[in-house]
């Protein structure tokens, strides 16, 4: 099959400009102004129109079961909503596994979810609940089978203490991977949660207000350290929602760290104030 988009303003990692673009079986074939195709094919016009590359999403939670509550999106209505918007890439984060369980466990039933169900491309980041040798030593088998990422948690029920971090962190780091965090100081969240429920004040907007940003910050600036201490470990912080988390990246970036940060639309639009405001 061939597709010709002509008059578009094709925008890619140099720039943008008005060109056409042919694409056989998929494969973007040729670049420039003016493309006249040798054999016959579908032509688009896309006169005032931007052609972007399909999007990737590096950060969903599809399938993902909390006790309480499973996610709306399965691997087909998420991915069926990526693509409607332009992103033809996801890569989900998967959700914990039972307690004790191989790190391959949910590779396993996550690629079970997605099989014969997502209609975009898709892979997945490894989630590491508990650490210890056998665990460590499926890490780089995982990475073989083209696992390039895996997450860790600073808090909730399988959070890991700094020496498992930095356990986890050499090994990957080892392994040719990236390391993930969701970043939250477990135990200052709780101090403030046992001194809010003390005092009665268990409306939902306490929840906000148990989670100051410096419990974030601090976990960004911990893990930052941690990663150093691990041989310089690459390093990759989820869901950033504070400037003062941001601050400690930048200083790290400066030292030449390889660090890297990404937020979420919603987060960037929604802040503790106008939470606090809805749910009083």
């Amino acid at each position: 099959m061939r597709v010709l988009i002509k008059n578009g303003i094709v925008v890619n990692a140099d720039g943008q400009a008005k060109q056409d673009l042919l694409i056989e079986s998929g494969i973007v074939r040729q670049l420039g102004t003016d493309i006249s195709p040798q054999l016959p094919c579908e032509e688009i016009d896309a006169s005032g129109c931007y052609v972007f590359p399909g999007g990737v999403d590096v950060h969903t939670h599809f399938n993902i079961d909390v006790g309480i509550a499973r996610s709306c999106d399965d691997f087909f209505t998420g991915t069926r909503a990526a693509a409607c918007g332009g992103t033809t890439t996801i890569i989900d984060h998967m959700g914990f596994g039972p307690n004790g369980c191989r790190l391959r466990h949910q590779l396993e039933v996550y690629r079970g979810y997605a099989a014969h169900k997502a209609v975009i491309d898709y892979s997945f980041h490894g989630v590491i609940q508990h650490i210890n040798h056998a665990i460590l030593d499926e890490i780089p088998m995982m990475v073989e089978e083209g696992l390039s990422s895996f997450k860790l948690y600073l808090t909730y029920q399988y959070k890991l203490n700094d020496d498992e971090v930095l356990q986890a962190l050499r090994r990957l780091h080892e392994s040719g991977a990236l390391t993930t965090v969701h970043p939250e100081n477990d135990a200052a969240i709780a101090s403030k949660r046992a001194e809010f429920i003390a005092a009665g004040l268990t409306a939902p907007r306490y929840h906000a207000l148990s989670r100051p940003l410096e419990c974030e910050a601090e976990a960004i600036a911990r893990m930052i350290n941690l990663a150093q201490i691990a041989g310089n470990a690459p390093l990759y912080i989820v869901h950033l929602s504070n400037g003062l988390g941001l601050d400690y990246l930048r200083l790290a970036r400066a030292n030449h760290q390889p660090v890297w940060v990404e937020t979420a639309h919603n987060i960037s639009c929604w802040t503790n104030a106008v939470t606090i405001q809805k749910m009083a």
